[in-house]
């Protein structure tokens, strides 16, 4: 199903971008005594109540009825949803595109909205708040079909339970050999000190599901998303011998028991889930602020659970060539937007919601909720909930979470967020690698982006979970073989001459 799918959908404000649309293809008027009701479909960031407090804000300050759709943005759970309601259909008012060929397949049907005089003319705070070559990637034909919702620089980076490493009398690994020893310690050494023979070394959600183990990449030098320069040319990461070799450590990991095999069921959800069940000591995070168990669910059932936990990040593992690497994406990369149904009554309201969002005003009132009630500043301006607000649950049920602030995300990082989470931030600035020496997206991205993700997931799955190590070296090769010719031989084509351009 999941194939089949893939498949069928296979600036400052002194400097505005400009979009060249005509007033007569959208309607800019709003009579905002008209009460409007709108459907708005996001990944699922946490549960948030139909009812709460921050809903109840927006729906009063709008004129307006929110009925939010959020949908899990693991295995694929997300993408699914949204090409069902594309087939059928019936696209929601507002809707989060985590896929840019997904988005490219929506411009090409006339599924979405153009909103280059909408921006222009209720956009503003945005504009202040992106440059330019932010809202480049989101241009088709001379026309804006979508808003860049995200603005930052930063990438995965490796976590591990440091109150475990002091139970077992270990230090934070700094080489592959270390780290070896500390997950099967975790795994066999009871850290907890439950007396059980059920905690793993490792874990995590499998979105994506080749992040989780970040260390034996390290080691190798080589990312599944990496494109690196080999003789002068671009190559892409997942198809190098480095990457076999990586693999084939984690499936040794995998084959002594250290990986929690469950591993590849978990979505965001789930796996906060399992997080809060304390049950593993290390995995990867892509959101470094979500260390802190203030704004992580499952970070904040552990501590609740076990009140001496304490996850930490670390600096990355040495390679076997003697580099400590963090791989950062650039701050223009797509992540996730922001589109208009073509078939949305009033987009101007919308609009003014999103940016709301992108305001300071909006991106307090909706993130931290009001001043003095939920949160407090200090003389150093630095932001703190108060005692009554510190539990991350409490202030789910009323909304203050980062599910509404997520519909234009002003700041990445949150201004409460714990030391923890600076400490992490400040590795990628001594850490910091690019991903990509060019951030450039080309046809053949958009045409084979979907199909070849699915084929690296799952065969590198199979690879991770196999009990023959001797099938690892031909499963591989099928995978590069397969892997080019479903249209990665063309990507790598097209990259290139992006990137000879460039030069």
């Amino acid at each position: 199903m999941k194939k089949f799918f893939a498949l069928l959908l296979c600036g400052l404000l002194l400097s505005l971008p400009s979009f060249g649309m005509t007033l007569a293809e959208v309607n800019l008027e709003d009579d905002e005594s008209v009460h409007y009701s709108f459907t708005i479909m996001q990944g699922k960031q946490f549960d948030v109540p139909e009812e709460n407090e921050t809903l109840s804000f927006l729906e009063e300050k709008f004129n307006a009825d929110f009925e939010f759709m959020l949908v899990s943005r693991g295995t694929n759970d997300y993408q699914n949803k949204l090409n069902l309601l594309i087939a059928s259909d019936d696209l929601p008012d507002l809707v989060q595109v985590n896929d840019y060929s997904i988005l490219t397949t929506m411009v090409e049907m006339g599924l979405l909205l153009p909103l280059d005089e909408l921006v222009q003319e209720y956009g503003q705070e945005m504009l202040a708040i992106r440059p330019q070559e932010c809202w480049d990637p989101f241009i088709f034909d001379g026309k804006l079909y979508s808003l860049p919702n995200q603005y930052r620089t930063d990438g995965i980076i490796p976590v591990i339970r440091e109150d475990w490493l002091d139970n077992l009398g270990l230090s934070v690994p700094t080489t592959i050999e270390e780290y070896e020893e500390v997950i099967r310690a975790f795994t066999e050494d009871d850290p907890d000190g439950n007396g059980k023979d059920d905690t793993y070394g490792i874990s995590g959600p499998n979105n994506p599901i080749t992040s989780t183990f970040l260390p034996a990449y390290q080691y190798y030098g080589v990312l599944p998303d990496q494109w690196l320069v080999k003789d002068g040319e671009l190559t892409f990461g997942s198809i190098q011998p480095e990457m076999l070799e990586a693999l084939k450590m984690i499936n040794r990991w995998f084959r002594e028991g250290y990986i929690d095999p469950q591993f590849p069921l978990y979505n965001r959800e789930k796996f906060e889930e399992v997080l809060g069940q304390g049950k593993f000591g290390s995995y990867a995070s892509t959101e470094v602020q979500r260390l802190d168990p203030a704004f992580d669910i499952g970070l904040a059932a552990l501590r609740e659970r076990e009140p001496e936990s304490h996850f930490i990040a670390y600096e990355p593992i040495v390679s076997r060539d003697g580099v400590q690497r963090l791989w950062t994406n650039d701050f223009r990369s797509i992540g996730y937007t922001m589109a208009i149904s073509a078939k949305c009554e009033n987009p101007v309201r919308l609009m003014k919601l999103l940016n709301y969002a992108a305001s300071e005003e909006g991106y307090l009132r909706i993130r931290y909720g009001e001043e003095g009630v939920h949160y407090t500043v200090d003389e150093t301006g630095t932001f703190h909930f108060t005692p009554e607000w510190e539990d991350i649950n409490k202030r789910t049920q009323a909304g203050l979470s980062i599910q509404y602030s997520n519909l234009f995300r002003r700041e990445w990082f949150d201004r409460c967020a714990s030391q923890e989470v600076w400490d992490g931030v400040a590795m990628f600035e001594t850490y910091g690698e690019p991903i990509s020496p060019i951030f450039v997206t080309t046809d053949a991205d958009i045409e084979y982006n979907t199909i070849l993700t699915t084929l690296r997931d799952e065969a590198f799955t199979k690879m991770i979970c196999s009990t023959d190590e001797t099938a690892l070296d031909q499963m591989f090769e099928d995978f590069c073989n397969t892997w080019l010719a479903n249209g990665g031989e063309e990507v790598i084509r097209q990259k290139n001459e992006a990137y000879q351009a460039s030069l």
